[in-house]
């Protein structure tokens, strides 16, 4: 079976140049649905893609380090949202990475 050296396929296969590409199935499928579904909260509690305006980096950072000490506290999921604080964490550093990114937002930290 020839292999082409510029794909991912062989001969037999449809050519599709994603060599070097990131492979989004190593992520845990679980865990995007979790980042999801606290996107969806905040969507009906705040409005859809709000936190794309950008905030100050630093409170992001703190909502992140807020649910995290939650977890250290022994509480697992978010009283409000019923949702894993792990979520809600991986969330808020989402937000930071693109306002970092995309320079959106006041760096403050």
């Amino acid at each position: 079976v020839f292999k082409n050296e510029n794909t991912d396929t062989t001969a037999e296969e449809t050519v599709k140049y994603d060599s070097g590409k990131p492979d989004m199935t190593m992520v845990d499928p679980e865990f995007m649905e979790g980042v999801a579904k606290v996107l969806m909260f905040g969507a009906k509690k705040y409005d859809r893609d709000n936190w794309r305006k950008g905030t100050k980096h630093s409170r992001v950072l703190a909502a992140a380090y807020r649910h995290l000490n939650q977890i250290l506290k022994g509480e697992y999921y978010d009283k409000e949202s019923g949702l894993p604080h792990l979520h809600h964490a991986a969330t808020n550093l989402m937000f930071l990475d693109y306002y970092v990114r995309n320079k959106v937002g006041r760096p403050d930290i």
